[in-house]
């Protein structure tokens, strides 16, 4: 069994390392993972390679501003799913601080609560309320 090799990038000598299995030995070219990254056709990876230094130009770079809301490609307005209209709600009205129904504002989870049904994007249709309240109000829809 041959326990010495030869680098095919640098052309050194190398050992077996000790608990290395027979397979592995066998697969093995390179002495180093260094040697073996630099050895290897990696023309493919090419395309991972980031420019160093370059810059993105104004068409194509990415700000928040001009691709929020509407001008969104993945926006899809009244068709939304029920969390996503409540992550919208959220974050274009704020997190509540205070419930409109009682009144209160002790340190506590607040919610907002829609008043239609319909989900829409008016401020008009949705309430702050303190989780008791939502509970409450809820409870009064499906009774009605």
């Amino acid at each position: 069994m041959e326990d010495n090799r030869t680098c095919q990038y640098c052309n050194t000598q190398f050992r077996r390392i000790g608990l290395m299995s027979q397979a592995r030995w066998e697969r093995r070219k390179f002495c180093s993972t260094a040697c073996g990254s630099k050895g290897k056709n990696s023309t493919h990876l090419k395309q991972f390679a980031f420019g160093k230094g370059s810059t993105v130009g104004i068409r194509t770079r990415f700000t928040g501003l001009t691709t929020s809301g509407k001008k969104n490609t993945n926006w899809k307005g009244d068709k939304a799913s029920y969390t996503a209209k409540h992550i919208w709600v959220k974050n274009n009205f704020g997190s509540p601080k205070k419930c409109e129904f009682c009144g209160t504002d002790e340190d506590r989870m607040y919610h907002w609560a829609n008043i239609s049904q319909k989900y829409t994007r008016n401020r008009q249709d949705w309430f702050r309320l303190c989780v008791p309240c939502h509970k409450h109000f809820d409870n009064q829809k499906k009774m009605v």
